[in-house]
């Protein structure tokens, strides 16, 4: 048996977004913080990723929550799909991305804390989206680690200012305050 709620009769907020922080990088950096967080465990977030990479050097880019930058203490499986090529992969690591010296990168990345109070994420990237030479890689990971909230993301890149001028992050909560 199946039925459909009425959002209107129930308030339920399907589809808003509220939108969280908005930041345009003016200065090409290594990371960025979003800071100022209050986000339980009933709570889903988006970040929306734009990145430029013109460092001189490939790189990857990873996430971490509530200041643990310890690699180590994440996980992540992923698949890449390249032209015919399709590869998967599992590594200790946040990563959310990857982007080639030149090209950039964009990435919706769904993000949580699960009920027993993991961070997870899944983010559904397009590499190379400057060009006719684009690539897709899905990644889902989780924390090793519980948390009670997030209250703070940083996005960081594996080479120096790998995180250009003109790179975009916006973070939003889904289904509205």
């Amino acid at each position: 048996m199946s039925f459909l709620l009425n959002p209107f009769i129930y308030g339920l907020a399907f589809g808003t977004y509220e939108l969280l922080a908005d930041t345009i990088v003016g200065t090409a950096t290594t990371s960025v913080d979003f800071t100022g967080l209050s986000l339980g465990k009933g709570d889903e977030i988006l970040l929306v990723s734009s990145i430029a990479n013109s460092s001189g050097s490939n790189s990857e880019f990873a996430f971490f929550v509530n200041g643990n930058t310890t690699a180590t203490n994440y996980y992540y499986q992923s698949i890449f799909v390249d032209n015919t090529s399709v590869v998967g992969g599992r590594d200790n690591s946040a990563k959310i991305g990857y982007c080639l010296n030149g090209t950039a990168h964009v990435a919706n990345t769904k993000i949580k804390l699960s009920n027993s109070g993991y961070f997870v994420w899944q983010s559904d990237t397009l590499r190379n989206s400057n060009g006719s030479s684009t690539a897709m890689q899905n990644i889902a990971g989780t924390s090793t680690f519980t948390l009670t909230s997030i209250t703070s993301l940083t996005v960081t890149a594996t080479s120096a200012n790998a995180i250009s001028i003109g790179s975009r992050f916006q973070l939003y909560r889904i289904g509205g305050a």
